[in-house]
């Protein structure tokens, strides 16, 4: 559970760094569970907006996620989450 806290609040701190944008569309989509079409009703902007908006702030988080933090399975296939070295509050 310590693994899993840990790991959120590193997923966080980047999801806070994100545009505006970008960050809302992620959290409505991959939080929330709302579809491409909901999101687009209620940002007022196309789908394909939403569509572009979620891919790049996939990328951003991962591209930010992939330089402070350290992902990988344990022996038991469990996912665990490690800081790095050049990692904020570290």
């Amino acid at each position: 559970m310590i693994e899993r806290a840990e790991m959120s609040e590193c997923v966080e701190t980047f999801l806070d760094d994100l545009p505006g944008a970008y960050r809302t569309v992620i959290l409505m989509h991959d939080l929330e569970g709302l579809t491409n079409p909901e999101i687009a009703r209620m940002l007022g902007v196309s789908r394909e907006a939403v569509k572009i908006r979620l891919h790049r702030a996939r990328r951003k988080l991962r591209a930010a996620l992939q330089g402070a933090c350290d992902f990988a399975h344990d022996d038991r296939g469990v996912f665990v989450y490690e800081r790095s070295p050049s990692e904020p509050g570290t």
